[in-house]
């Protein structure tokens, strides 16, 4: 009896241990690089979805299996945020798991967000732990990678933050410059047309040399009497 509870106590911590990740924040060597589409067998809970088409919200890509009891515990929290955020983030789920092996654990946990399921993507994304979750930009860059527990809330608000003071930064820098009565930086005159020397003025038509005098008309006929 005392052996098989040894056996037991071995083998979840061995599930533990390959659950755990073994970096955090931006030390996964893809944060800062572009994001790879998530390739899967089925969706749940959505059409084909393509972060392409995501583009202008931020992605939280969460890598999970049903046998990892960490993954099992995050599900709840990432519901949650993607319902509470749901106008700035779009939560994907991503499995190596066929959908006759997911879909009943992704109904037993109510999970409500896009399921991606046997997906090949881990690869891609160089997974080596699970559960790993990615945030990826609004504009398309992998922003931070790590366990959904540690750090993920806040990576997310950092994302959310900083594209959202982006569109009046680039606003700001586009503005027009005056310089008395030049407007720089309008499009109506450009830099070459404002630096560029006045044309010159047409010469005036040279005077013809040694032309001969009109000839000066013959006198009438005097009047017959």
């Amino acid at each position: 009896m005392l052996k098989k509870s040894l056996i037991f106590i071995a083998v979840i911590a061995l599930v533990f241990s390959a659950c755990r990740v073994s970096y955090a924040g931006g030390d996964h060597e893809l944060v800062g690089q572009a994001f790879v589409e998530i390739t899967a067998e089925n969706w749940l809970n959505s059409t084909p979805l393509k972060i392409a088409s995501l583009k202008g919200k931020v992605v939280v890509a969460d890598f999970w299996t049903t046998w990892c009891p960490p993954c099992k515990k995050s599900i709840p929290h990432l519901i949650e945020l993607g319902q509470k955020l749901k106008d700035d983030i779009v939560v994907v789920g991503i499995t190596d798991e066929g959908k006759d092996v997911a879909e009943p654990f992704a109904k037993e946990m109510k999970m409500n967000y896009a399921i991606a399921t046997g997906s090949k993507s881990v690869g891609d994304y160089k997974v080596t732990r699970i559960p790993t979750t990615f945030v990826i930009s609004r504009g398309g860059r992998i922003a931070w990678a790590g366990l959904p527990s540690e750090g993920l809330d806040k990576a997310i608000d950092t994302e959310i933050k900083k594209t959202a003071e982006e569109p009046a930064s680039a606003q700001k820098a586009a503005a027009p410059k005056k310089e008395g009565n030049i407007v720089r930086g309008s499009t109506s005159l450009t830099e070459a047309e404002i630096n560029a020397k006045p044309a010159a003025e047409p010469a005036p038509p040279a005077e013809v040399q040694n032309a001969a005098p009109a000839a000066e008309p013959a006198p009438a006929a005097p009047a017959s009497t």
